[in-house]
């Protein structure tokens, strides 16, 4: 327990630690809405927001800062807004585009080196891979969020060794695939670890699946009309089967990645029907998660231990990918 003195001593330099903290976040949708309200309300000195989208319909129902404004640049629509939850933060709007920004290495570098946490929220993975190797090069802190109807996904690469874990950029992880418990070893996996890791890699499987699709789209998966779902689900699920394959066929001398094999008769075959629009509640919970992690690491909390939050439905799980 701490003496009040001391907790007026630790408070304070937790209070410093925010206080100084200058973020960068790219996309302004429902879910960094929520982070960006933790993050404001909390008292970080500065957030600068990066997102050429317009104002659309559906920001009207998951934007919690947009008002009647569509068509209007959605970072710019909702400076004011954000600016107002805590005046002594400062709301700055980057313009352009990330493609843009991360064409030119050198530039991007010296723009993002004046910030402690990069956050991008609901890209690619493309995008998501070359922002993370600049910020890991940088030494930032790098948040990577998607938000999919009931499933959502955070990543963390804090580019340095934290509380034992040697994090590690989103590609080298996503390339290993494989899924581990926090607190827990490689070897010597009990069983009842081992069927919460097989629970886990039906949740993984389908944001595999998510960033597939994203890359050979250029999007993710759309509904124009509620007749197009039955054809949108093939083309998830023939995407999801060629993922699967690809796993077992590399996993096939690695008893880590056989447990792959066994998960088709364990998937959620309603999971393709449950990824289209953001829910305010999710979106609440998700954007709350990343903000806490965000607060921890600028004030060098030492409780994180994993590098991903993986949310389905109701359910959140923190683990480790790759590592």
């Amino acid at each position: 327990m701490f003496t009040d003195e001391e907790a007026k001593v630790y408070d304070r330099q937790i209070r410093l630690g925010i206080r100084a903290t200058d973020v960068f976040l790219v996309c302004l949708d429902g879910l960094a809405t929520e982070v960006v309200k933790n993050l404001v309300l909390a008292g970080i000195n500065s957030i600068t927001i990066l997102d050429d989208q317009p104002v659309t319909q559906f920001d009207m129902l998951s934007n919690i800062f947009s008002r009647n404004q569509i068509g209007m640049n959605r970072a710019e629509a909702c400076q004011k807004a954000v600016n107002q939850l805590n005046p002594m933060v400062k709301v700055n709007i980057k313009n352009g585009s990330l493609s843009t920004l991360l064409s030119d290495e050198m530039d991007a570098k010296s723009f993002l080196k004046s910030f402690n946490v990069v956050i991008l929220v609901n890209n690619g993975l493309d995008m998501a891979i070359k922002l993370n190797r600049f910020c890991h090069e940088l030494c930032i802190p790098f948040f990577f969020a998607c938000s999919w109807g009931y499933l959502s996904m955070v990543f963390l690469d804090l580019a340095k060794q934290h509380n034992g874990i040697d994090f590690i950029p989103i590609k080298q992880a996503f390339e290993r695939k494989t899924i581990t418990l926090k607190n827990s070893g490689k070897n010597n996996i009990s069983k009842r670890e081992m069927i919460k890791i097989e629970k886990l890699k039906t949740i993984f499987l389908p944001i595999l699946t998510l960033f597939r699709y994203h890359d050979k789209k250029g999007k993710f998966p759309i509904l124009c009309a509620e007749s197009d779902q039955n054809m949108m689900e093939e083309k998830l699920k023939t995407i999801e089967k060629e993922i699967l394959n690809e796993l077992n066929t590399a996993g096939s001398g690695d008893s880590q990645q056989q447990g792959w094999i066994s998960t088709t008769t364990t998937l959620n075959c309603d999971w393709p029907r449950k990824i289209y629009g953001q829910f305010t509640f999710i979106s609440s919970i998700v954007g709350g998660f990343l903000a806490q992690d965000v607060i921890r690491t600028v004030t060098d909390d030492d409780s994180i231990d994993y590098n991903t939050f993986l949310f389905y439905e109701i359910n959140g799980h923190n683990i480790n990918i790759g590592l």
